[in-house]
């Protein structure tokens, strides 16, 4: 809950998150809730977004989901 109302929500290394289906679901509601109230997140990643949430125990429509959420509602800038 408290992640849902900060102010500012920042992610570091965000791509290093295991790729099971109870992160993605957690993820996947959290990003929903912040990106329809239009509430910032920041986030950091070593890994391109098609790299993220890898692994066989999370399902393609899972990975996904979570991952048009990230990008589609992001500005992403690569250093």
């Amino acid at each position: 809950r408290s992640y849902r109302k900060a102010r500012v929500l920042v992610f570091d290394d965000i791509g290093s998150l295991k790729g099971t289906e109870a992160v993605s679901e957690a993820l996947y509601s959290l990003l929903e809730y912040r990106t329809t109230r239009e509430m910032p997140i920041l986030w950091s990643s070593n890994e391109t977004i098609g790299e993220m949430l890898p692994g066989s125990k999370i399902t393609d429509l899972a990975r996904k989901r979570v991952l048009s959420r990230l990008g589609g509602f992001s500005n992403i800038i690569e250093l």
